[in-house]
C-alpha cells in the first residue's frame, strides 16, 4: 500500500485517453451481445453467450475503476467480437447486388475496419487527451539510472562501496550497474527499506530524516526531478517535504550538492556530511 496511489494499474481506466483503449472493445461487444441473444432464444449456444455477456459486463465494470482488470475484459470481448466480426463477413458476403468478388472484397473491409477502427480511436484519444508521450519519453531518457551509475563509477565514488538513497524505480539498476548499496527496491521482501525510503524523503523535519539516515549509513542521496514517478510516494513532493526541498535547491546544511557532468545533469546528486560538518 506504500505505493498505491502511483501504480497505473490500480487506477480507474475510465478516462478520456484510457476509455477508448480499454472499455470501447467490451462495450461494442456488449451491445453485439444483447442483440445476439434476442435472435438466438432457441439456440443450444445460447447460455456460452450468456455467461460471455455476463463475464464481459462484469469484468467491464470493473475495470473501469481498476485498469488491471482489462485483461479479463478484452479476454472475453474477444470472443464476441470475433463472432461479431465473423457474422458481418458472412451478411456482406452474402448479400445481393455486386459481383462475388466486390463482395468478398466488401467484407474483408469491413473486417479491416474491425481491426484497426478501435485501435486507431483509442490512439487518437492518446493523442487528444493524454499526456505528450514524446516529452515524457525524453524525460525518462535523461533520467536514466545507467548515467548516474557511469559517475558513481568513477573517481572518488568508487573508491568505496556507498550507500545510496535514490527513488525505488532506480534502486535495482544502480544496485545492478555499480558496487554500491541502494535502500529502497521495489521488491516484496525489502518493505523495510522501500518504507525508510520514502519516510526520508517525506520527511519534513531534518531530525526524522537523518536519524533514519544515520541509522541506515546512507552516503547519497540523488533524486532526478523531471520524471514526476521515480518509485516515490506523492507526498515526497508535498511542501516542506525533503525531496521537494532538494528539488527546489534547498538541502539541508548537512547535504552537499555534488556537481554532476553534463550526460548526467537531469539527476541531482547530495553527498552527506558527517555529524558536526553541516549542522
Amino acid at each position: 500500500t506504500l505505493l498505491f496511489k502511483i501504480i497505473r494499474e490500480y487506477g480507474s481506466s475510465f478516462t478520456p485517453d484510457g476509455f477508448p483503449a480499454y472499455l470501447g472493445g467490451p462495450l461494442i461487444a456488449l451491445a453485439y451481445l444483447v442483440w445476439r441473444l434476442r435472435g438466438i432464444r432457441s439456440d443450444p449456444r445460447r447460455w456460452a453467450w450468456i455467461f460471455i455477456a455476463f463475464a464481459t459486463l462484469v469484468y467491464g465494470v470493473i475495470a473501469a475503476g481498476w485498469m488491471r482488470w482489462t485483461l479479463y475484459a478484452g479476454l472475453f470481448s474477444s470472443v464476441a467480437l470475433g463472432g461479431m466480426a465473423q457474422y458481418l463477413f458472412d451478411r456482406v458476403r452474402s448479400g445481393g447486388g455486386g459481383s462475388p468478388l466486390r463482395r468478398e472484397i466488401a467484407a474483408a473491409l469491413v473486417v479491416l475496419a474491425m481491426m484497426i477502427g478501435p485501435p486507431t480511436a483509442a490512439a487518437g484519444s492518446a493523442w487528444l487527451w493524454g499526456e505528450d508521450g514524446s516529452i515524457e519519453k525524453d524525460k525518462r531518457k535523461a533520467c536514466r539510472p545507467r548515467l548516474l551509475a557511469g559517475v558513481l563509477n568513477q573517481p572518488p565514488w568508487a573508491e568505496r562501496s556507498r550507500t545510496i538513497l535514490i527513488g525505488a524505480d532506480y534502486g535495482p539498476e544502480l544496485l545492478y550497474r555499480t558496487d554500491h548499496r541502494v535502500v529502497g527496491t521495489l521488491y516484496h521482501r525489502n518493505i523495510a527499506g522501500l518504507g525508510d525510503t520514502l519516510r526520508i524523503f517525506t520527511a519534513k523535519e531534518d531530525g526524522a530524516a537523518r536519524d533514519i539516515i544515520r541509522r541506515r549509513g546512507i552516503d547519497l542521496v540523488a533524486i532526478c526531478p523531471p520524471v514526476g514517478n521515480d518509485g516515490l510516494s506523492p507526498k515526497s513532493r508535498a511542501p516542506g517535504a525533503l525531496y521537494q526541498r532538494l528539488e527546489a535547491d534547498d538541502a539541508p546544511p548537512w547535504l552537499r550538492k555534488v556537481p554532476l557532468p553534463s550526460a548526467a545533469s537531469a539527476f541531482r546528486l547530495f553527498e552527506v556530511l558527517a555529524e558536526g560538518q553541516g549542522g
